[in-house]
């Protein structure tokens, strides 16, 4: 049985607000993208800001992270050609979740950009960047609580426990000991409490345990979100540890 694994708060939407250092605090100047067709735009800022031109990117929430309700920070440093071009873009800053980064940069190229000018000359240049992918704060967003013991009595899987409050950041995996057996699933719940679309966000280096953890957590329960006094469909995250023998 479960019950002795839920002391954990784990379940649920982790939003990763840590300050970008990369970017000076005063000065910023946030570009907002017009996003066609998908609500809402990241919210997007460089520094220089003057070196981006305008209206030339489309920043788009990535169809992951709607799903899944993902939200995040994500910080990149950008390297630009003398002929405005993007040579290089690299994460300094993880939001934590691997579609918000893999957004963050793949949009990129489809901007341009204007080099400084030393001695006449246009010069390659670097540019530091934050994207601040957040959903509409005025839609309610209650994960799907567990229901307790109402998982299959599993010695492969448990739940990993995470101490979080509304003060602090949850304490994550890669700090753990174990975090080489730590799986991140991410699922959407239905009105009746039943997992679905469940992924696997975050892998162990035996991939072959990827599918029996899908399976695993599609056979729990969960108390689905209430909204109005209904139940709605809505999404969630949790970690499980895999107690097998390595291969």
């Amino acid at each position: 049985m479960y019950s002795k694994f839920l002391n954990f708060v784990g379940i649920g939407l982790i939003a990763f607000t840590m300050p970008f250092s990369a970017i000076a605090a005063e000065g910023e100047s946030a570009i907002t993208q017009p996003v066609v067709g998908l609500t809402p735009a990241p919210l997007v800022v460089m520094d220089p800001e003057d070196q981006l031109v305008p209206d030339t990117c489309r920043f788009n929430y990535p169809q992951a992270g709607l799903d899944y309700q993902l939200e995040g920070e994500v910080g990149a440093r950008l390297e630009v050609g003398a002929d405005g071009k993007l040579m290089s873009a690299s994460i300094i800053k993880s939001s934590g979740w691997r579609d918000l980064d893999r957004a963050s940069l793949s949009q990129l190229w489809g901007c341009k950009f204007r080099p400084p000018i030393q001695d006449g000359k246009r010069v390659y240049s670097r540019i530091t960047a934050k994207w601040i992918w957040a959903l509409d704060p005025a839609t309610p967003r209650v994960p799907p609580a567990l229901i307790p013991d109402s998982c299959p009595q599993s010695t492969a899987f448990a739940f990993y426990s995470m101490k979080a409050s509304a003060e602090n950041i949850p304490v994550q995996p890669s700090v753990d000991p174990n975090a080489a057996r730590i799986i991140r699933l991410l699922f959407q719940v239905d009105s009746n409490g039943t997992p679905f679309h469940i992924v696997v966000d975050r892998w162990i280096k035996n991939k072959e345990i990827n599918a029996p953890a899908i399976n695993f957590l599609g056979h729990c329960r969960f108390q689905p979100t209430i909204i109005d006094g209904k139940p709605v469909q809505s999404a969630g995250n949790l970690w499980l540890i895999w107690n097998g023998e390595d291969s």
